[in-house]
């Protein structure tokens, strides 16, 4: 049922970002579990932005095709929140956001100057609180840290040079980006939602 799955799921991510700290290489690279609303340290601020980046691709999507986003079944519904974009958003977070993040600290694009420490109530990037199935790690501390201006600027080209990245994709038998991903992955929904087709296959990068 629903709250097993959600369990399962917190289970997952409790232990992926257990080690997740071992991929990045820096000492000033800073990841103590993740946190969210506002991030807590540059990792996680990093990893926000660029999930709330992807969430914006898969919102576009899902309405481009036809599909309500506000819709869901995985996340909770609530007024006002597009649980189907962050239902669809879970499979681009790995392959898309993590390794990005990763590789922009490894290789030196960003740097210790490009984060601030921020404190008040516009300390959150858009939708941070429905960044998971589970609320368990939303900050109850109203400070935080955020990516400045200038490491803003770095992130935004690198994740769209990631999405501009041709893949073979084994279902359609053909080479296409991410960016055109995130539309064929909507509509290969909407055919199960229809019952032409009858299972969803998310995303798997082999």
């Amino acid at each position: 049922n629903l709250k097993s799955i959600r369990g399962f799921e917190g289970i997952g991510a409790r232990y992926y970002f257990s080690v997740f700290h071992r991929a990045i290489k820096p000492g000033w690279a800073v990841f103590n579990g993740r946190s969210m609303n506002p991030p807590q340290d540059n990792v996680n601020a990093v990893l926000s932005f660029l999930y709330t980046l992807l969430f914006y691709r898969v919102d576009a999507a899902l309405e481009t095709v036809g599909l309500d986003p506000y819709v869901g079944y995985l996340h909770v519904l609530n007024y006002g929140k597009p649980a189907l974009a962050f239902d669809l958003l879970e499979e681009y977070r790995t392959p898309l956001a993590d390794t990005s993040a990763v590789a922009l600290f490894n290789l030196g694009i960003l740097t210790v100057d490009d984060f601030e420490p921020v404190t008040g109530d516009d300390v959150e990037y858009p939708l941070e609180s429905e960044d998971s199935l589970s609320e368990e790690n939303i900050s109850p501390v109203k400070k935080g840290v955020l990516l400045s201006k200038d490491g803003l600027k770095k992130v935004i080209p690198q994740l769209e040079k990631k999405l501009d990245t041709l893949f073979f994709h084994q279902e359609l038998g053909t080479r296409l980006t991410y960016k055109k991903l995130f539309f064929e992955q909507a509509r290969h929904f909407r055919r199960v939602l229809s019952g032409e087709e009858m299972a969803y296959r998310p995303l798997q990068i082999k």
